[in-house]
C-alpha cells in the first residue's frame, strides 16, 4: 500500500524537513508551505488541480514531480508557528472547504513524556514527537493506508473536518 499524501504548513524549514522524514513511511508530505502567502497561492491550485505550482519551499515529494503527477493532500497539518488568525484565513478559502481534513495543534495533548523527550534532546526530537502525535491523530480517525478516506468523505462535505493533535 502506498503512503497517504498530506501537506505541512510549517514556518521552520529544518523542523519541516525533520517532520516530513518522521511521517514516513505511512504518510508522504507532498507539499510544504512556510507562509500564509505561499499557502494561499499554492494550495487551492493543488487541491483543485488547477495549474498547481511547485512548492515555493522546495520541500515535499511533489517538488520532484511534473505538475500532472502531483499528489493532492488528503490532510493539511498546521504547525504551531501559524497564528489563529492565519489558520482561520487558510480555512476560509472557499475552494478548499470539504476537500481536506485539517490537523491543528493542541498543546494540551502534549504529554510530560513528550516534553521531556524534546528537552533532553535539546529540541532535536521535537519534530519526531510532533509527527508521532499527527500520525496517531490520523490513524485514530481512520486515515490509514488501504482505508484512507477519499472523495467527499475526506473533508466532511460542506465544511472541512478539523482534528486536533
Amino acid at each position: 500500500m502506498g503512503s497517504i499524501p498530506v501537506m505541512l504548513c510549517g514556518k521552520n524549514p529544518t523542523m519541516a524537513s525533520n517532520f516530513s522524514d518522521a511521517m514516513k513511511p505511512e504518510y508522504d508530505v507532498v507539499h510544504v508551505c512556510h507562509s500564509l502567502e505561499a499557502f494561499k497561492t499554492e494550495i487551492p491550485a493543488l487541491v483543485n488541480r488547477t495549474s498547481p505550482p511547485k512548492p515555493s519551499s522546495g520541500m515535499g515529494s511533489n517538488n520532484d514531480q511534473a505538475a500532472h503527477d502531483y499528489q493532492v493532500p488528503k490532510a493539511i497539518v498546521v504547525g504551531k508557528g501559524f497564528s489563529e488568525d492565519e489558520i482561520k484565513e487558510m480555512q476560509s478559502i472557499e475552494s478548499l472547504k470539504g476537500k481536506v481534513v485539517w490537523l491543528l495543534p493542541d498543546t494540551g495533548k502534549f504529554t510530560w513524556g513528550m516534553i521531556g523527550k524534546a528537552v533532553v534532546t535539546g529540541g532535536t526530537a521535537l519534530p519526531g514527537v510532533i509527527a508521532e502525535r499527527a500520525k496517531k491523530c490520523l490513524e485514530s480517525n481512520g486515515m490509514v493506508a488501504g482505508k484512507e478516506r477519499d472523495g467527499d468523505d475526506v473533508g466532511g462535505g460542506e465544511e472541512s473536518k478539523v482534528w486536533y493533535f
